[in-house]
């Protein structure tokens, strides 16, 4: 018998032996976990030989364990807060969500140690407080560096670099810090394959690198103030 909700199986137990010494095995099967103690009673009716007895033990029946994890993980920076995505290992309600220990949910590139509390629905599964669901993870963004173009000029005494920009995600518009130098020229020529560097500063974005091609040809001089004379003879030659 138990004081507790459950069954045994078999019941009752038919004991077997040899002498003074008989023994039977049940299975204890609670119909409600819950966490706490059940006291298990064995009674003996005695026969010719034997009086009757009885004896008990207390039974500890724990909850079942249960976990939380991030199902969501990684993501990629887009400017805006990125909360993770907490679930437990069976159905229930998870809480208090925390980001390194902060409830702010995170928006910058980074690895986050994430913890929650969690109430299993089910009585028979225990829940948790502050329990650990793993990292989540913000990767850095790629910028967008494809307004970056070289150019084809006429020679006009003066250095030229490749135009254009990295633009983030979001609001972050134009991002610093863009190296246009080694695309800079200021002879005639054809320029291939000139390297320009993105190397980020705000720590949400990858280093980026590409290549450009780039022409000044020759300029045309400007001989618009070529005129010729008109003088009378003097025995003397004239030039334009």
């Amino acid at each position: 018998a138990t004081d507790g909700s459950g069954g045994f199986t078999p019941s009752p137990c038919a004991l077997s032996g040899s002498g003074a010494s008989a023994t039977c095995s049940v299975t204890y099967t609670p119909s409600a976990v819950g966490d706490g103690t059940h006291l298990i009673t064995a009674t003996y009716a005695g026969n010719s030989n034997f009086r009757a007895s009885s004896a008990s033990q207390t039974v500890t029946v724990n909850k079942i364990a249960t976990t939380v994890s991030i199902t969501n993980s990684p993501v990629t920076y887009n400017d805006s807060p990125q909360p993770a995505t907490v679930v437990g290992s069976v159905p229930g309600t998870v809480s208090d969500i925390k980001y390194n220990g902060s409830t702010t949910v995170r928006t910058g590139a980074g690895t986050y140690a994430v913890t929650a509390d969690f109430v299993p629905t089910d009585p028979n599964y225990a829940g948790l407080s502050d329990a650990s669901a793993g990292n989540f993870v913000i990767n850095k963004a790629n910028p967008d560096c494809s307004s970056i173009a070289g150019y084809n000029i006429v020679y006009d005494g003066t250095y030229h670099p490749a135009s254009g920009s990295c633009q983030g995600v979001g609001n972050d518009g134009t991002l610093a810090t863009l190296n246009l130098g080694p695309t800079t020229h200021l002879f005639v020529g054809t320029y291939t394959n000139d390297v320009w560097y993105f190397n980020d500063v705000t720590g949400n974005y990858n280093d980026a690198t590409g290549f450009v091609s780039s022409t000044i040809t020759k300029a045309d001089p400007d001989c618009s103030s070529i005129a010729g004379d008109n003088v009378t003879y003097d025995d003397w030659p004239h030039t334009a």
